[in-house]
């Protein structure tokens, strides 16, 4: 490396991080960015290593209960950014990991094999109660969000609550959903 290269790197490097900007979704936006919403129990959880090991993803095993819009099979894998493999942790800002037995609906891009959270967080509503009697809602984010400063500490991220934060009820959630999407 040359001494111009060197430089670089070390402006670089002195650099602070920016930080990921994603903008807020309502959900007419989030029902028309997904290729595939889905309501699932997630059953499994796994992080790894991209296969050039530059990076941590984690994937999630949902258990589908009932797809709204698109096909898929009775399981799906939905794969976010970071996690923690062999003690090598990557966090993501803005990003909570589905956890194992949350009831979540979610707002899905795909690549054919794995799916994306539409607005990281944002395409993750999570369903609560009993069986007939279900609500619906997006926690609020303040204890959840952190951002990373450069030394690797954490500090608690933007404590707004993300919009339509109110639980309502699973059919009426299902049917706006629907409506959104123009499904009879």
């Amino acid at each position: 490396m040359n001494r111009a290269s060197t430089l670089a790197l070390l402006v670089l490097l002195a650099t602070p991080a920016q930080a990921l900007k994603v903008r807020a979704f309502t959900l007419p936006e989030l029902v028309r960015e997904s290729a595939v919403i889905v309501r699932g129990t997630v059953v499994a959880s796994r992080s790894d290593w991209s296969a050039d090991r530059e990076r941590i993803y984690t994937d999630a095993t949902v258990r589908v209960d009932e797809a709204l819009v698109g096909k898929v099979g009775p399981t799906l894998t939905v794969r976010q950014p970071g996690g923690t493999v062999d003690g090598a942790r990557a966090r993501i800002a803005g990003v909570r990991y589905l956890g194992v037995g949350e009831h979540v609906a979610l707002f899905l891009r795909t690549d054919g094999e794995r799916h994306y959270l539409v607005g990281f967080s944002q395409g993750v509503w999570y369903v609560h109660g009993a069986k007939g009697a279900e609500t619906v809602g997006r926690r609020a984010p303040a204890h959840e969000v952190r951002v990373a400063t450069q030394d690797s500490r954490t500090e608690p991220g933007p404590a707004a609550p993300p919009p339509e934060a109110a639980r309502e009820a699973w059919t009426a959630f299902r049917q706006r959903v629907l409506a959104l999407r123009g499904a009879p």
